[in-house]
């Protein structure tokens, strides 16, 4: 039934997909970011790219929202907390 909402949209979630994106890159920069052992870069990319990537999914949540695409607004808001989720495992594990 969900599939059949997504599918049968009246307008093409553009919106939606930019937010699954930039989630993506956004989570595998923090991965690379963390992986690597120079904290000049921690201190500054990791703020950087959370604060760039925020501001993304929240412009393309909105917009989302506005152009009621099914779970616009709930994916970008998800993909945003999934970042903070992936640091503090990232953190955890050392």
């Amino acid at each position: 039934m969900a599939l059949h909402k997504i599918i049968d949209q009246e307008q093409t979630p553009t919106f939606t997909a930019i937010s699954l994106v930039t989630t993506i890159v956004v989570a595998v920069a923090l991965i690379f970011i963390d992986t690597k052992h120079f904290a000049i870069a921690r201190i500054l990319l990791i703020p950087f790219s959370l604060a760039l990537g925020a501001l993304i999914n929240f412009f393309c949540g909105v917009m989302a929202f506005n152009r009621n695409e099914y779970w616009g607004g709930r994916i970008a808001l998800i993909g945003t907390a999934l970042w903070f989720l992936e640091l503090g495992f990232l953190h955890a594990m050392g």
